[in-house]
């Protein structure tokens, strides 16, 4: 008796995920479950560079350590110079954590206040196992409705087990490209992603602006956070290092007129610039307190130089906001 209630009570959820599922899939017979989780990517349709991105952080996943899921440990596949450089930049990355937390916890609040109780849905492109953006919206299950897409199955399958773990009904995962044409138009009131724009080259960058800006309901806003390639040293060492890491052919951070062209796509945007002065606290980085007080301190310049356009080549982060009216 117990087991024909509990298989009875599966199937009442897989049919409740569905119908979420199916407000935001073309064609829902096309989906392929594997472990809970929608696949539609077509490997044929993907370019070979993002091939070696889905293939690079499938191993990433393999070898991923749950107790320090962000703090991107080392991989089988990975050069001595992304060694390096991890070594030097983890500090400074985690210090600068909290300000991407606190940025993308105000629009999902506000999101969810201007529907007056209703749910909200939401997107996230580049979800990995699981980003700080999908912890905060997890915080809010029952309110939200939320699809994650990634190019990488196994990280998806990962997630979905704390989704489970969590009787997160409503949250679902999609491994698919973000640029396919599998998705409705109209349909999050939210779409969200942390360092997942850049991984699109030039010519890439206005068809997935055109793509969010199709996916977003009117009156729904996109929140990125986002490198940037304007400062004139990160430039350098870019070039300097890109031989020695080439496992990250897929990185293409924004330039002026790239970011340009990407606001053009939308009726409203807003950007913030962080990270400018800050970097002269980098070689600080492995003393901790100093670090901190030095960090903290450019953190607040950067803040306030912001403002003025002839700083902002110096700055390597934007914190973006863009609207469909």
């Amino acid at each position: 008796m117990r087991l024909n209630q509990l298989s009875t009570k599966l199937g009442e959820d897989h049919m409740k995920n569905n119908e979420t599922l199916n407000n935001w899939i073309k064609d829902p017979q096309l989906v392929n479950d594997v472990s809970g989780v929608s696949v539609l990517l077509n490997e044929h349709s993907i370019n070979n560079y993002d091939r070696a991105q889905k293939n690079f952080y499938e191993e990433m996943n393999k070898e991923e350590d749950n107790n320090a899921k962000d703090t991107m440990i080392p991989q089988r596949n990975e050069t001595l110079a992304n060694r390096i450089w991890r070594a030097v930049r983890l500090p400074h990355a985690i210090a600068g954590k909290s300000s991407q937390i606190d940025f993308f916890d105000r629009y999902i609040n506000s999101a969810l206040r201007n529907r007056n109780g209703d749910t909200i849905s939401i997107l996230e492109i580049g979800t990995f196992s699981g980003t700080p953006a999908t912890d905060l919206i997890l915080k809010h299950v029952g309110k939200v409705k939320y699809l994650g897409v990634d190019i990488a199955l196994t990280p998806l399958i990962k997630l979905n087990k704390k989704f489970d773990a969590l009787d997160a009904t409503d949250f679902h995962l999609v491994c698919d490209t973000i640029l396919s044409d599998n998705f409705k138009e109209s349909t999050f009131d939210l779409i969200i992603g942390r360092g997942v724009l850049h991984h699109f080259d030039r010519e890439q960058k206005p068809v997935l602006a055109q793509q969010i800006y199709r996916l977003l309901k009117p009156g729904g806003k996109a929140i990125f956070v986002e490198p940037l390639n304007t400062n004139p040293f990160l430039i350098a060492a870019r070039s300097l290092t890109k031989v020695a890491r080439p496992n990250l052919i897929w990185e293409h951070p924004f330039s002026k007129n790239e970011l340009q062209e990407f606001c053009d796509k939308f009726d409203f945007s807003n950007l913030e610039f962080r990270d400018g002065f800050r970097l002269l606290a980098l070689p600080l980085a492995p003393l901790g307190k100093p670090y901190q007080v030095f960090s903290n301190f450019f953190a607040n310049f950067d803040k306030i130089i912001s403002k003025w356009k002839v700083f902002r080549p110096l700055f390597t982060k934007s914190f973006m906001v863009f609207e469909r009216s």
